[in-house]
């Protein structure tokens, strides 16, 4: 859920205000190491990054991916693990969803 720029595509390399969304991932309470972490509705600002890398399932074949970074308003310090520990956290764990979900397409 936006919160200043509602109805607005977020382009990478741009930052957004977003509530934190309630599932499961941020209910959990923070691992000790995790000292910067997002409970549900907290207010972050996120950032997608494109990254370009070889595909899952092939070994020539390379694809764009998304992942998300994230911050507390205020702070220089950027989040980009997930807090279940994961390596990084996807659109879908803040709720945000692809030109390709949005439109309806199925094409890979």
């Amino acid at each position: 859920m936006l919160i200043k720029q509602k109805l607005r595509a977020l382009q990478p390399g741009q930052w957004a205000r977003v509530k934190s969304p309630d599932f499961e991932c941020w209910r959990k309470d923070p691992k000790p190491e995790s000292w910067c972490r997002a409970m549900p509705g907290d207010a972050v600002n996120i950032c997608i990054m494109p990254i370009y890398g070889p595909a899952y399932e092939s070994e020539v074949r390379f694809e764009w991916r998304y992942q998300v970074a994230y911050r507390s308003p205020g702070s220089k310090s950027t989040t980009y693990a997930h807090p279940a520990g994961y390596n990084w956290i996807s659109p879908h764990d803040f709720g945000l969803r692809t030109v390709r979900e949005s439109s309806g397409s199925t094409a890979a």
